[in-house]
């Protein structure tokens, strides 16, 4: 079977749209994150508003307005007119939710926001995970970073070579037998 069989319309499914607005969105998804660094900050979210929220209705004072309140929101209103290459590891990170976020989600998938973030970084974007989630959004966090998953989930899905070993609350995943040893040799 071919990709549009099998991979696109489980993506439509979840994005609502039909598989060709799902190849035009893939594409373009490839095709931003290429260019992300070479454009202003603003610009990444007028991008994601434009495309995610066809037709939202805002005139370009409304869309700047929306835009601005997002980056203030995230901490990054006074770094609006940056370029992006010019930001730190966390305000790209932010940057990357901010960009979600404008699309205004009710799905939140988080892969791996925090590699490689300081630990003050982390607490950083687990606030904003934490307000995210007080709004209703609900978020799927795919995170090596332990003490984030244990302190923002309520639930616990671990997975070993594929295989999912454990699910539950964080504590009683943390000391499933299974889990210690496939990630602690125990």
């Amino acid at each position: 079977m071919g990709l549009s069989g099998v991979v696109l319309p489980g993506v439509a499914a979840v994005l609502d749209v039909d598989w060709l607005v799902t190849v035009v969105w893939l594409v373009t998804v490839v095709w931003l994150v290429t260019v992300v660094c070479l454009v202003w900050l603003a610009e990444n979210l007028v991008v994601a508003l434009d495309f995610a929220s066809r037709n939202h209705g805002l005139s370009s004072g409304q869309q700047r307005d929306y835009v601005m309140s997002i980056l203030d929101r995230m901490g990054l209103g006074a770094k609006a007119g940056a370029i992006a290459s010019s930001l730190s590891q966390v305000e790209l990170r932010k940057m990357e939710l901010a960009r979600a976020m404008a699309a205004k989600p009710k799905l939140l998938i988080s892969d791996e926001a925090m590699a490689g973030l300081s630990s003050s970084e982390v607490d950083e974007v687990l606030e904003l995970l934490f307000a995210f989630s007080r709004e209703g959004i609900t978020i799927i966090m795919i995170e090596h970073i332990m003490h984030a998953v244990m302190r923002f989930s309520q639930r616990v899905m671990c997975l070993d070579a594929g295989k999912i070993v454990a699910i539950g609350a964080p504590q009683e995943v943390m000391n499933n037998a299974r889990v210690q040893e496939a990630y602690l040799g125990a």
